[in-house]
């Protein structure tokens, strides 16, 4: 816990520095994953926290320098941290995806859709279509794959995930959409589009032989389920979000 809070208040101060020069602001009362226009990585961490402050200082700065020194001083960078009312906010910038998952422990990718297959990701499991926020259908991994230049973002953890863009395709599982920009990742959250909720039933035949009209397979739909509340912060599930 003592590590994971480092690593999480090593975020806070990363994101004080951003906030310093102006470049990035994050708000919030959850913990999340920003990732700007150019793919840089910041994070927000918010956690209830008890003890001392000067304790946790301390404990990140040698964790900065040790990291630093080996992987170079913009592999991670520090500005501040705010410990009052029993929580404690974090906000880090980070030189690469790499950087975040060597030193706060989730897997995490971000790039082009062709990158990841480069990589040996594979889309697999169901896919939404998104507009504006909104859930407009299904998505097969074809259709992602077709769309080489869109970038994604992956990640196995149960954490808010902000994008500089708009979503295009998100996966399922555990995921919620928060808006255009942004999802909300939790063991028990599940994305559904209306031709998934109905399997795809074209319509209802009435007694008197006529089709009903059913709910367009466009017609969002968001399912979820019951929340783990005390769900680990790393998970099993890989969340992909595909945004331009």
């Amino acid at each position: 816990m003592r590590r994971w809070m480092c690593a999480l208040l090593l975020v806070c101060l990363c994101a004080g520095m951003l906030l310093g020069c102006g470049s990035t602001t994050l708000e919030g009362d959850a913990s999340m994953v920003y990732v700007d226009k150019k793919g840089h990585i910041h994070t927000l961490d918010v956690v209830p926290y008890e003890l001392d402050e000067e304790g946790l200082r301390e404990d990140i700065d040698r964790t900065v320098e040790a990291y630093t020194q080996e992987h170079g001083r913009d592999s991670v960078k520090v500005d501040s941290l705010t410990v009052e009312n029993g929580e404690a906010r974090l906000v880090t910038s980070y030189g690469s995806a790499e950087d975040y998952t060597n030193l706060i422990g989730p897997e995490l990718f971000c790039g082009e859709v062709l990158a990841a297959l480069e990589h040996g990701y594979v889309f697999d499991g169901d896919f939404v279509c998104v507009e504006d926020g909104r859930i407009v259908g299904t998505a097969t991994k074809q259709e992602i794959y077709a769309e080489e230049k869109l970038k994604v973002v992956i990640i196995k953890a149960n954490t808010d995930v902000q994008v500089e863009g708009d979503i295009c395709y998100v996966s399922c599982e555990n995921v919620r959409l928060e808006g255009a920009n942004r999802v909300s990742i939790r063991e028990g959250y599940e994305l559904q589009s209306a031709a998934m909720a109905t399997e795809e039933i074209p319509g209802v035949v009435d007694p008197d032989g006529t089709e009903e009209e059913t709910e367009s397979d466009t017609a969002p739909v968001e399912i979820t389920g019951e929340i783990a509340e005390d769900s680990p912060w790393e998970s099993d599930v890989y969340t992909f979000i595909v945004y331009r």
